[in-house]
């Protein structure tokens, strides 16, 4: 059995929030093996943006079906994923994960909370030994924080991605969605009281791709792009999805769910 990738001895302790560019590709070069790739094939367009000349969706026998991209990040041993609800929408024929330079494998998606654009997902087939990524126990984060991002734009899968937090802890989402210009279309079906990260300079991450610290640790989850700044679902919302999730899978087996040691940061 693989274990968790090791923050007490393979990550620096340092008090700073900035990292070395020899730091950096250390961090890159580990946390590679936590990310995954979400490819998901719907059923058919959403005839609001994506049909023909009349917005007529396609339907389920179009092999052209449109595909959406984007990532996620292994959370325990058994390969269980937590991903963006954007990329796993109600009608869709089927959802293929992958890490790099492996094959992929077909996944299901068993929690989805379009109001917090969360979901989890997990292998059809069961797997054992992964890799996984853990959630910061943190609370609040201060404005300048250096964050750390993985990510697969357009074709370009594995990207690094480094940027800054842009305010004090977080924005709620209808101070974002109150903004005119806002880019992101699929955001507008999120919760108004939402807790999202702000984040400078990412350009543009992937739907689902991880916000790690300078430890490694996972801290947000890339939710949309408005205004040039990246937003993503802030750790304590992340953090009591996937605990809800660990307690309705412990009660469905009939015993309590297992607790994770809560790593702390130097």
């Amino acid at each position: 059995m693989a274990p968790a990738i090791d923050f007490e001895t393979e990550f620096p302790k340092t008090t700073s929030t900035y990292l070395s560019p020899q730091q950096r590709d250390q961090v890159f070069r580990k946390l590679k093996r936590v990310v995954v790739i979400v490819n998901t094939k719907l059923v058919e367009h959403d005839s609001k943006f994506y049909g023909g000349k009349h917005g007529k969706p396609r339907n389920s026998n179009d092999t052209d079906a449109m595909d959406r991209r984007g990532a996620g990040v292994i959370l325990d041993k058994n390969g269980t994923i937590l991903t963006t609800a954007y990329l796993v929408p109600d009608k869709l024929h089927s959802i293929h994960v992958r890490r790099e330079n492996e094959g992929s494998w077909e996944a299901k998606a068993v929690v989805r909370n379009p109001k917090l654009d969360l979901a989890i997902l997990v292998p059809k087939k069961k797997v054992y030994g992964y890799d996984f990524a853990r959630l910061d126990s943190a609370e609040s984060f201060h404005v300048g924080k250096e964050v750390l991002s993985i990510r697969h734009p357009l074709d370009l899968s594995y990207t690094s991605g480094i940027g800054q937090l842009a305010c004090e802890d977080f924005r709620i989402f209808r101070d974002v969605r109150d903004n005119k210009k806002m880019a992101s279309l699929r955001s507008e079906k999120l919760d108004d009281d939402l807790k999202l990260l702000q984040i400078n300079n990412c350009h543009g991450s992937s739907s689902g791709a991880p916000v790690f610290n300078a430890s490694g640790l996972v801290i947000g989850l890339t939710s949309f792009v408005s205004e040039r700044f990246d937003f993503a679902v802030h750790l304590t919302v992340l953090r009591q999805f996937y605990k809800s999730y660990q307690d309705e899978k412990g009660e469905e087996m009939g015993k309590p769910s297992m607790k994770r040691k809560a790593l702390s940061i130097s």
